[in-house]
């Protein structure tokens, strides 16, 4: 049987309800919630846990793309990088330097 799941893009307006989406359609019947990474998520997407759990097949449809490619565009990219690089931040500075 396949496994049906929606992402309303036009609930993603910035990184953070990107992920608030994520954690509402792959991760409702859990007691925890990813947080902001993509290796969490890529780790999600192969399954194990979450909606995807012994899911064998699944539609992944994403509605109103356009809204949500818009808001994770350029700039939202580059101010998350940005604030990896402030002061006291303890992520891997020289990494998200070459990003940008």
């Amino acid at each position: 049987m396949v496994k049906q799941l929606t992402i309303q893009g036009s609930s993603i307006n910035d990184i953070a309800s990107f992920y608030e989406e994520i954690n509402r359609v792959f991760m409702a019947q859990e007691n925890w919630l990813i947080g902001p990474s993509l290796d969490v998520l890529d780790d999600l997407l192969y399954g194990g846990y979450g909606a995807l759990q012994g899911a064998q097949s699944v539609d992944l449809r994403w509605r109103n793309m356009d809204h949500s490619r818009q808001a994770l565009g350029y700039q939202t990219t580059r101010a998350y990088y940005l604030a990896k690089l402030e002061s006291g931040s303890p992520y891997n500075k020289p990494l998200f330097e070459e990003k940008l």
